[in-house]
């Protein structure tokens, strides 16, 4: 019997035995999974992380916090071995195999631990992991814990994980509490398709900033950014530069000091010695501004830009990615191999090298200076058009108008509004509404009542016409032609001499005017009219006057009493620019009047012929000769008006000379209808041969058929002469 009892006794005792293993079985099986740790690290995991530290061998005595929460006490779930010990007053337990312990739904799991029950502190190794109800993780080889600060201390093959971001390092400082994460040697957070590494670091797990210093390296998608000290945000990627900076992208370098960069908004700052280079371009400023949204590009002081032979400079440098437009505002420069510009704004067009301008500005290259308001330059038609108080000048000409447009392929140009052209070689300028020129060829062509002035003879000369014209003519085997044409309502002012007729042309080449349409030419005293008059320069002073069909001469010193000579055609030849000789030709007709030692008005005589020869010395009328036939009488002044004894060329057109340079830009009666002038006239060299009637054998065989006068005729006239002496002499004749 009592053998039965023993046997009964052993049956219950391993009854209760199975029991308590089934329930402990059944509660390791109810408890949550185990989270795994990743199997793979980032790829360049291994470039950042320093070599694996060997496992301590002894435990590590905790250190005892200041102060002890006791309601956070560190619970001991599940161990395959518990072996517990004293040392000194501390109470320690050696667990082993599947250990598992848990803090305010912290569950922290391991190989192995010393869990120091008197401490609240735990030391743990051999796949470390622990699991936070926020879906926080993370592994290690070994951990120190103090619950009562619930600081962790984790050390080899270190992975922290929450919901977006990993971070891999080989010791961390992680409080489970304030859940920030800390290291100082080395590691690397994979956020997204972004790897960041850096050698000193802050990660708060709640809010997502973390802080970065020493060697900080962003790996991303569009971009790898190298810095010193940086403030990051891995769910907005809001990044936030404290020291030097430099971002890298497929095509671009950005460096900056400090900075920030808002990757929702596409938006970045970068301060402090900011430097941008992309290609050949490169560009630096105070403050660079990012607009990625709209690729918008934004560089505020002292902004500079460099792109191989190009340059340029404002105080603010706006550029758009896709347009490739640059615009330069307040104190913009830019300058090239051709040319330097500056302007309060330049905007310049990378696509097609285009720009323009606004605000006052100023160009200078090739030899050239440009002054306007504005200006416009289309680089595939290679115009510029340039408007305001425009002014442009090189070694030679220098133009002023409202608005200019120019050609550089054709050296075409188009100027109007207060338009001003010098020549500062011919020493001539012309003052226009409109004009037309080319650089190239040396054309001309002012409209809108242009005015002309240039120096002839130590004098100026004055010129207007409705329509000027300027250009170089080639005439073949390299020899050219230089000609001014002046067309409708032309008048000249010098002061002694002046011209008023329908056209014009000047050739610069031969120095030789020629008037067209009775023209009215005048020289102190003395009127010259004729259906042609051609004048010829030698060494700046008149060598030669033509006046050519219907000539006549007249000359008066009042005003009331006219000498007149006139012909078919007379021709005046000039010494010293004095008159020496002067010969009319065909249909020669005179009215001299007669003067005694008093300068008392005597007689006026009366002579006709075929041809005279007139001499002069020092200016004044030396003698006269007249040939073929030649008639004369001499009348008495009382009973003969002047007017009774005019010839019928006479004219007296005193109301029509230009008194002075105003004169020739006012409204003007012309008298005479304008003709067409033939096309080839202006480009030939028409030479009037000069006869020379000395030693003509016409009329000298005989004294009857010549006439000779020297001086005035002194022919007694057939009545007494008057006393009467006219109105004081206003200007002394020649």
């Amino acid at each position: 019997a009592f053998i039965r009892y023993l046997n009964m006794r052993i049956l219950l005792l391993k009854i209760l035995l199975v029991s308590c293993f089934l329930m402990a079985a059944l509660q390791v099986f109810a408890q949550e999974p185990r989270p795994k740790k990743p199997l793979e690290r980032p790829v360049n995991q291994e470039k950042v992380l320093p070599p694996k530290k060997e496992r301590p061998t002894a435990p590590v005595r905790p250190v005892r916090p200041s102060e002890r929460d006791t309601s956070e006490v560190i619970d001991m779930e599940n161990a395959d071995e518990i072996v517990g010990f004293q040392q000194g007053d501390q109470e320690i337990r050696h667990l082993k195999g599947n250990v598992i312990f848990s803090q305010e739904g912290v569950r922290f799991y391991c190989d192995t631990a010393y869990w120091y029950v008197g401490q609240n502190a735990i030391w743990a190794w051999g796949d470390v992991t622990i699991l936070q109800e926020d879906s926080t993780n993370v592994f290690s080889d070994t951990l120190r814990y103090f619950g009562d600060t619930k600081d962790a201390y984790l050390q080899g093959n270190v992975v922290l994980q929450d919901s977006l971001d990993e971070i891999y390092t080989e010791r961390l400082d992680y409080n489970l509490d304030t859940e920030i994460a800390s290291y100082e040697n080395w590691a690397l957070l994979k956020s997204g398709n972004a790897q960041l590494t850096s050698r000193v670091g802050i990660y708060e797990v709640k809010t997502k900033d973390a802080f970065f210093r020493d060697s900080v390296v962003i790996i991303d998608e569009d971009a790898t950014i190298k810095t010193d000290t940086l403030n990051y945000n891995t769910e907005t990627r809001f990044s936030d530069f404290l020291g030097p900076t430099l971002i890298l992208t497929d095509s671009s370098k950005i460096y900056c000091e400090e900075g920030y960069y808002d990757y929702q908004e596409e938006y970045a700052e970068f301060s402090k010695n900011p430097q941008y280079v992309k290609g050949e371009r490169s560009a630096t400023a105070d403050l660079m501004r990012y607009e990625g949204g709209i690729g918008k590009v934004i560089l505020e002081g002292n902004a500079k830009f460099r792109e191989e032979d190009k340059f340029a400079s404002s105080d603010v440098m706006r550029y758009d990615e896709e347009t490739e437009i640059m615009r330069l505002e307040q104190n913009a420069y830019f300058k090239d191999k051709e040319q330097e510009v500056t302007a309060d704004v330049i905007i310049y067009n990378g696509k097609t090298g285009s720009y323009k301008t606004e605000g006052k500005t100023l160009a200078v290259g090739d030899g050239r200076t440009v002054i306007a308001q504005s200006s416009d330059y289309d680089a595939e038609t290679e115009t510029t058009i340039l408007e305001g108080d425009v002014y442009i000048a090189d070694s030679v000409q220098i133009l002023e108008a409202q608005y200019v447009e120019y050609k550089d392929g054709t050296g075409d140009a188009y100027a109007r509004g207060d338009v001003v052209f010098r020549d500062t070689v011919e020493d001539l300028t012309i003052l226009s509404e409109e004009l037309f020129f080319n650089n190239d060829t040396e054309y001309v062509l002012a409209t809108g009542r242009p005015f002309m002035q240039s120096l002839l003879d130590d004098d100026t000369l004055f010129l207007s016409a409705d329509t000027l014209i300027s250009e170089k003519i080639l005439l073949g085997e390299g020899d050219t032609l230089q000609q001014l044409v002046g067309y409708r309502d032309v008048r000249i002012y010098k002061s002694d001499f002046q011209v008023v007729c329908d056209s014009m042309n000047y050739n610069a080449t031969d120095s030789i005017f020629k008037f067209f349409t009775v023209p009215i030419m005048w020289s102190d005293s003395t009127q010259f009219t004729a259906d042609t008059t051609i004048i010829t320069l030698k060494e700046e002073q008149v060598d030669s006057v033509f006046l050519i069909q219907k000539a006549a001469i007249i000359d008066t010193p009042n005003e009331y009493f006219f000498n007149q000579i006139q012909g078919k055609d007379i021709i005046i030849n000039f010494t010293d620019n004095q008159p020496h000789r002067m010969n009319v030709n065909g249909n020669g007709e005179a009215v001299f009047y007669i003067q005694d030692d008093n300068e008392a008005y005597m007689g006026v005589n009366k002579t006709q012929c075929s041809d005279m020869l007139l001499k002069f010395e020092d200016g004044e009328l030396n003698r006269v000769k007249f040939y073929v036939e030649p008639t004369s009488e001499t009348l008495p002044i009382e009973g003969h008006k002047p007017s009774s004894v005019q010839l019928s060329h006479f004219k007296w057109w005193e109301s029509k000379r230009p008194k002075s340079p105003d004169d020739l830009g006012s409204p003007h009666y012309f008298p005479f209808t304008g003709r067409e002038v033939p096309a080839d006239f202006f480009t030939k060299k028409n030479e009037v041969e000069v006869v020379d009637k000395e030693g003509d054998n016409k009329g000298e065989s005989s004294p009857e058929t010549k006439g000779e006068s020297k001086g005035n005729p002194k022919e007694k006239p057939k009545e007494k002469p008057g006393s009467e002496k006219p109105a004081p002499k206003e200007r002394k004749p020649k």
